[in-house]
């Protein structure tokens, strides 16, 4: 295990507490899970009872942080603290993986990103897009890459079946809302969305014209987007 990155994990909900599982056994040959935090009580019952004396748990990321105990962190809280906690483990010399998106504000991800670039060029500062791990994509961006099918002239990009049920946004918490996530469907689940077809245009957007609305929710955020982007 010495050789092995420490993990530790702020946020160990439905994301959070499957990566810890995929850590904990061993699904990363480079890395071990350390230890988790989080706020509330029922999750870290949740850990002690699944990964025992073998993973240490903290209420707060603070602790966790001056632990000693890991050498690098995956953020999974709700948004706005992405940037927040990232900066406090770069500080402490603490390698930080935020899962998507990196933030709410672009000034505060921006500042982060800064921060770890020219004040601690020797960790990694990161963003966790899981769906780029998926063989498919990975093929799709293989195929593109080779020329096989010529020049790349337009992508469609419909993605329809990430709807998220009434039942989803009315079981509470921070999910659907401006004050928890910042923003509906183009900050919780198009960011993955976004990066896969950009991924794979192997460019930069230069221009959008969009459409972002409510369709069949009772929530004051948007579900529906429709998007044309010239590369």
């Amino acid at each position: 295990m010495a050789d092995k990155i420490r993990y530790g994990i702020v946020g160990i909900g439905k994301q959070g507490s499957r990566y810890a599982g995929q850590l904990f056994a061993g699904m990363d040959k480079n890395g071990v899970l350390s230890a988790v935090c989080d706020i509330a009580e029922d999750r870290r019952e949740w850990a002690k009872s699944k990964f025992g004396d073998k993973v240490k748990v903290f209420e707060n990321y603070e602790e966790m942080f001056a632990s000693g105990l890991i050498d690098a962190v995956l953020i999974d809280t709700p948004h706005y603290a992405h940037p927040v906690i990232a900066q406090k483990a770069l500080e402490m010399n603490i390698h930080a993986l935020s899962d998507k998106p990196a933030g709410v504000y672009t000034k505060a991800v921006r500042e982060v990103a800064e921060y770890a670039k020219s004040q601690r060029p020797n960790l990694k500062f990161g963003l966790l897009y899981n769906q780029r791990t998926s063989k498919i994509y990975k093929k799709a961006k293989e195929i593109i890459e080779s020329g096989q099918l010529g020049n790349l002239k337009r992508i469609v990009w419909i993605i329809t079946n990430w709807y998220r049920p009434q039942a989803y946004y009315s079981q509470g918490g921070w999910r659907g809302t401006w004050a928890g996530e910042g923003g509906g469907v183009l900050i919780n689940q198009d960011p993955h969305q976004l990066d896969l077809f950009t991924w794979l245009a192997g460019s930069k957007i230069t221009s959008v014209n969009a459409i972002a609305r409510t369709v069949g929710r009772q929530i004051n955020v948007e579900n529906d987007v429709t998007a044309t982007c010239t590369f």
